[in-house]
């Protein structure tokens, strides 16, 4: 849930998981970056919409109305080492 407008989740990428992320909810503005750099916004405003993320793409969401929630699906189980926190370390990813 993002509760407050303007409020940020995500802020990272995966390096073998491939996510669908719905809004159920509320307005989600999505920021995407990918390993070449190409920079891309989406608009998820409708539970019957929603957007896949393959790997090695960092991705932000940010709540354009108060309560916005968004349910993430992912192709795997949790995995602490997946995670790539930082834009730097995703374009240096081999």
């Amino acid at each position: 849930i993002l509760k407050k407008k303007n409020a940020t989740r995500g802020k990272h990428a995966h390096k073998k998981c491939s996510q669908f992320i719905v809004c159920t909810s509320g307005k989600i503005l999505v920021n995407s970056i990918d390993k070449k750099n190409i920079k891309k916004k989406f608009l998820l405003s409708r539970a019957d919409q929603g957007l896949y993320i393959k790997p090695l793409v960092w991705v932000e969401l940010t709540a354009l109305v108060k309560n916005s929630t968004a349910a993430c699906l992912a192709n795997r189980k949790y995995e602490p080492d997946d995670y790539i926190y930082g834009l730097e370390e995703l374009k240096d990813f081999k």
